[in-house]
């Protein structure tokens, strides 16, 4: 029979490559919430390296490990506005639903999204840790009932406090697991039901468009040692931002996401072709090949085994570059950057000379991994120092850059960079065209 697991992954079992040191990582850092050692963390990484897949396999994983009396509580947040009361009502109930569900070991109820505090409250326990949470139910439901919209903010507040009180009674304590973290400042908003039927049509014409800030309320749970918070983010530049400065300034440490190592890369795309293209063979050393033009980054290779590409083979280095090329300039990884670009492009375009800013793009495509020379590109085009700099940071603000040691580099993703050239060089044909191929290290 089939385990039972509280969360639906999102990736296959099989298609699970890697991570073995993270996630041992992260396995000891919410055992060691019992002793009280554990920081608060942020997990730093781009969109589509996998993280909500490794916060997927980490929960449960320790969810069958009642012997670190640590309850995961793993919140996902949604793009979607929604009132502070409705927000914290679900909170609330996920919260509560969880914590039972791990001191009973009950993976059911873990998942069971549609049960009600009411319900939760009638489970007959023997448990201490259940009967407590239980009694702060009862108290939560009579203070949310008498609670009016202007009041809602000071029981969410309150609410944020819980787990860790929850955990100082009881003993078995709580980590405090949220994806997409920054999302807390865009889409709850402390608005009756009338006024969110406002905000959601100026989301249609302002995607950008800010809520009432959640994560400046976590400034003293941030710093729990009985629940402290794992974070994750796929706006990298927005999520370290919030982390770090602020009111939860230094109160995070970090973990970093990396794509996978070019043989883990291999070995994935290994266990995808039978999966997905099961007609579509590949050798070791060509697997080994298209991991290293992707750098091992799992969507990339997930994007070469779903490929549309007509007569698509992998049965030599040439067939796995057109593969690529077409996924590039037309399939899934096309369409991946070109949406990240025309949703960032009150960054990408604001430009006073569109030309001049779409050269400085495509020049910056030369520095994959490395930093940004920004006086170079200045000299080649023949144009004040300030005028790139100012350039690159909006490219760091639209999540192409990342920064360190207040010099700016470029994420490490040579896929990124051929579609930039495949994109720009269509609308520039005065410039010195960039060379990638010396970007990657071929196979002799």
């Amino acid at each position: 029979m089939e385990k039972i697991l509280p969360v639906e992954e999102m990736v296959d079992y099989e298609e699970f490559t890697d991570r073995v040191e993270i996630l041992r990582e992260l396995d000891n850092w919410i055992k060691n919430i019992q002793k009280m050692t554990s920081p608060s963390t942020a997990i730093i990484s781009p969109r589509r390296l996998g993280k909500t897949a490794l916060l997927d396999r980490l929960v449960n994983t320790v969810f069958f490990k009642p012997e670190y009396q640590v309850a995961p509580f793993y919140f996902r947040m949604k793009r979607e506005d929604t009132t502070l009361r409705s927000f914290l009502l679900e909170y609330a109930t996920g919260f509560f639903r969880q914590y039972i569900a791990y001191c009973i070991q009950d993976p059911l109820l873990y998942k069971n999204k549609i049960i009600k505090l009411k319900q939760l409250i009638q489970i007959s326990s023997e448990h201490q840790a259940v009967k407590q949470a239980q009694d702060m139910m009862k108290d939560f439901l009579i203070m949310y009932q008498d609670t009016s919209d202007d009041d809602v903010r000071n029981q969410w507040d309150a609410m944020v406090t819980l787990p860790e009180i929850l955990a100082s009674h009881s003993g078995t304590r709580v980590a405090v697991i949220i994806d997409e973290f920054q999302d807390m400042k865009f889409y709850v908003h402390n608005v009756n039901e009338e006024q969110l039927k406002q905000i959601r049509l100026e989301r249609n014409s302002t995607p950008e468009l800010r809520g009432t800030d959640l994560t400046a309320t976590y400034d003293r749970q941030s710093q729990s040692r009985k629940a402290p918070m794992l974070v994750t983010g796929s706006a990298v530049t927005l999520v370290f931002r919030t982390v770090m400065g602020g009111p939860l300034g230094g109160r995070f440490d970090f973990l970093y996401l990396k794509p996978l190592s070019i043989p883990d890369g291999a070995a994935l795309l290994q266990t995808l072709l039978p999966l997905y293209s099961p007609n579509t063979p590949i050798s070791p050393e060509n697997a080994l090949y298209a991991s290293i033009q992707t750098e091992g980054h799992p969507y990339y290779l997930y994007c070469l085994s779903v490929s549309k590409c007509e007569n698509k083979t992998f049965d030599s280095q040439k067939s796995i570059d057109n593969v690529l090329d077409y996924e590039i300039q037309k399939g899934k990884i096309y369409g991946f950057w070109q949406t990240h670009f025309e949703n960032n492009r009150k960054y990408i375009n604001a430009d006073s000379d569109e030309k001049i800013g779409k050269k400085i793009v495509y020049y910056f495509t030369r520095y994959s991994n490395e930093p940004v020379k920004i006086d170079a590109i200045a000299k080649k085009l023949d144009i004040p120092k300030k005028v790139v700099e100012e350039k690159i940071e909006k490219l760091y603000q639209a999540d192409l850059v990342y920064r360190s040691a207040a010099k700016f580099y470029s994420f490490n993703d040579i896929c990124l960079m051929r579609y930039i050239k495949f994109v720009y060089e269509h609308d520039l044909d005065d410039v010195t065209r960039v060379d990638l191929s010396q970007k990657i290290c071929l196979i002799p």
